[in-house]
């Protein structure tokens, strides 16, 4: 089983580490929040994969100074060896 605990410290790390690569522009560590094989929908885009997500953010962030995004407490669901859940965030951008 896994431990909620930990599930939920690793996914605020996440969190903090995506929130961060987001205000400072650094979109390597912006790539590095996702796994090689994931997809990312934002803005009615669907992209696939870390390289095709870190492309697209390096160009959308070219319109913004900078971007601050917050995000909320995670609500999960923990056991059998995974964690699921849902974060809401507010985004404010320069």
């Amino acid at each position: 089983m896994t431990n909620f605990n930990v599930a939920e410290t690793q996914i605020r790390q996440l969190h903090a580490r995506y929130a961060d690569a987001v205000f400072r522009k650094d979109y390597d560590s912006f790539a590095d929040c996702f796994t090689q094989d994931c997809e990312w929908r934002i803005s009615g885009l669907v992209l696939k994969g870390r390289k095709e997500i870190r492309t697209t953010f390096e160009n959308l962030m070219g319109q913004f100074r900078r971007v601050l995004i917050t995000i909320r407490t995670p609500i999960l669901d923990v056991g059998n060896g995974s964690a699921t859940g849902r974060s809401y965030f507010t985004e404010q951008s320069m």
